[in-house]
């Protein structure tokens, strides 16, 4: 029997679109042996809860066993101005449904990132509380009061790290590094103002569903970004829009849209023998960034 290759898995934050990355990580550990796995956000949270001992079949079922109470507790609102919630009720499922577990201790290697609001810096978090490393690399701001852990004060990873890519070989130098994203994709292209256009329309989206969407689709920018300095082996993007950021009811959907793009993905690397293919990915989206910035140049004189 052919042994599997090692492979770092870095997964993206997302929210509910993170679920994907169930989907991805079933059809991963097909072909490869997950060596570690770097998660920001939603990736931290379905990266820990797999990295301690969870199947992907197991990771999909725990949203299906919340019920609107137990649903309703894990975001008790807030008095204090930080944050819609404080995040007590998100903590105490994530230490039961991991058993206290601590990183030191579980199945793969893992690491959550966070962003600290003291030092205005970025830390791996790859030791401790399993169940407070997912809480603090998930405190997205608005939503969740900033979470103190220690001598931090943490919110997203997302905020300097929407794709940790940066830290793949934090714990194996040499082996594949496989990175999946659910974010939005770059977007390449500028529009210029029509004045003849008709009126926008009145039906406005809610606060917090504009606070999520235009963070998510800030972030693509920093994504493409790090692709293009870490150039990992293999590349998912694991994207619907289709699916909403809050549809934590639509697992099986996401999950579904993880397997399809997964598999796209591996078929490529497999019948790509010399990664040509990739290279060229890659260039493309190069290509595609320099566009991008020339454009902006061009109406910035």
């Amino acid at each position: 029997m052919k042994e599997k290759k090692e492979i770092n898995l870095v997964l993206s934050g997302g929210s509910a679109r993170g679920l994907a990355h169930i989907g991805v990580l079933s059809e991963l550990e097909k072909h490869f042996r997950i060596k570690s796995i770097i998660g920001t956000s939603m990736g931290a949270i379905i990266g820990g809860l797999y990295a301690y001992g969870y199947s992907p079949e197991e990771i999909s079922d725990l949203p299906k066993s919340l019920n609107l109470i137990k649903l309703v507790s894990l975001f008790k609102p807030s008095f204090k101005a930080s944050g819609l919630t404080d995040g007590e009720g998100v903590l105490k499922l994530f230490t039961e449904i991991t058993k206290e577990a601590v990183i030191d201790n579980i199945k793969i290697d893992f690491a959550a990132v966070s962003f600290d609001l003291k030092s205005k810096k970025s830390v791996i978090i790859d030791r401790g509380s399993l169940a407070k490393a997912m809480r603090a690399s998930s405190s997205l701001p608005f939503i969740f009061q900033p979470f103190p852990y220690g001598k931090y004060l943490f919110v997203d990873g997302y905020i300097e790290h929407p794709l940790p890519i940066k830290f793949a070989k934090y714990f194996h130098k040499n082996a594949l590094t496989v990175a999946c994203s659910v974010l939005p994709p770059f977007p390449a292209k500028f529009e210029v103002f029509q004045q003849e256009s008709p009126e926008g329309s009145d039906n406005l989206p809610s606060m917090i569903d504009t606070f999520i969407q235009t963070n998510f689709y800030s972030q693509s920018s920093t994504v493409l970004e790090a692709l293009l300095e870490a150039k990992p082996d293999i590349y998912i993007s694991a994207y619907d829009d289709e699916l909403a950021f809050w549809e934590l009811d639509e697992v099986d959907n996401f999950v579904e849209v993880g397997k399809t793009a997964a598999e796209k993905a591996l078929e490529e690397f497999v019948s790509d023998k010399d990664h040509s293919h990739h290279r060229r990915f890659l260039k493309h989206l190069q290509e595609s960034y320099t566009d991008f910035r020339k454009f902006v140049e061009k109406y910035s004189e």
